[in-house]
């Protein structure tokens, strides 16, 4: 059975904000990722996350990302990368890992232990996932807190086939069962993203166009989960809400101007 995310459905799932909030009661989120080459996506991800409305956003990179971030988002705050293991998970509401990230020996080893340790929402996505296709015995660590969010070629890798021998038309079927095997939410993107609960539940989004199959649009939908994952909504829902308020941002977007002249930072703005 597939529920469709519509507005109707949104405007009954979403909470509403307090007037009297603050900052930490919107939610902290930790965003780690931005390798040399790369530092693009980290930023994306952090101020989508900063506009989908939790209070605070904290980001792991090197230097070089601190330094963009100055410039590109200086509402959020910095660690260096070098300093992860004197970090105390435990003070944020979600985590988005991936954009950037990398694949090295270093990157692996925060990954696992965040998979080990962090209780909250942890949202996955990019190099993230790869590392875990590379590393399968991680997808044990899996709880019903963590979102992924692979494409479909990320999908394959994950699931151990070749792009070349997932058409689309069979990609969802194979990924709802690949799910129900497993604990957490599986976003599947594409034209249609589809949100996958590992009890089988299936929701379909009804907001986005082909503009947005553009570099660094699902690094802004990690953060805009892991913004609405920050602020007490469970994680089907904060996918569901974020992968609906994406879709919806770049239908804005191309009715103003064009569908090909779409960027990844012109969903966030």
């Amino acid at each position: 059975m597939e529920i469709k995310i519509t507005e109707d459905w949104v405007l009954t799932h979403r909470h509403a904000r307090a007037e009297n909030g603050y900052k930490h009661r919107f939610g902290h989120v930790l965003v780690i990722g931005g390798s040399p080459g790369f530092c693009g996506s980290v930023l994306l991800t952090a101020e989508a996350a900063l506009r989908s409305g939790c209070g605070i956003v904290t980001v792991l990179a090197n230097e070089a990302v601190q330094q963009a971030l100055l410039v590109r988002v200086p509402e959020a705050m910095t660690v260096e990368w070098t300093a992860w293991r004197s970090i105390d998970f435990s003070k944020f509401q979600s985590i988005a890992i991936g954009p950037g990230l990398g694949q090295g020996t270093e990157a692996l080893e925060i990954l696992t232990y965040i998979l080990n340790h962090f209780q909250g929402a942890l949202v996955i996505d990019a190099d993230a996932l790869n590392l875990m296709a590379f590393n399968p015995n991680l997808f044990d660590l899996l709880t019903d807190l963590t979102i992924l969010t692979p494409h479909l070629g990320e999908f394959a890798r994950i699931e151990g086939s070749s792009f070349d021998k997932l058409p689309t038309e069979h990609a969802l079927a194979r990924a709802k069962a690949w799910i129900t095997k497993r604990a957490g939410v599986l976003v599947l993107k594409g034209a249609l993203s589809h949100v996958l609960r590992s009890d089988g539940k299936c929701y379909v989004n009804t907001t986005g166009n082909d503009g947005m199959a553009t570099a660094g649009s699902g690094d802004v939908l990690t953060g805009i989960i892991a913004g609405i994952a920050a602020q007490g909504y469970s994680s089907d829902d904060a996918a569901c809400l974020g992968v609906y308020l994406h879709g919806l941002a770049g239908d804005t977007y191309a009715q103003k101007k064009s569908k090909a002249s779409l960027l990844a930072s012109d969903i966030i703005e």
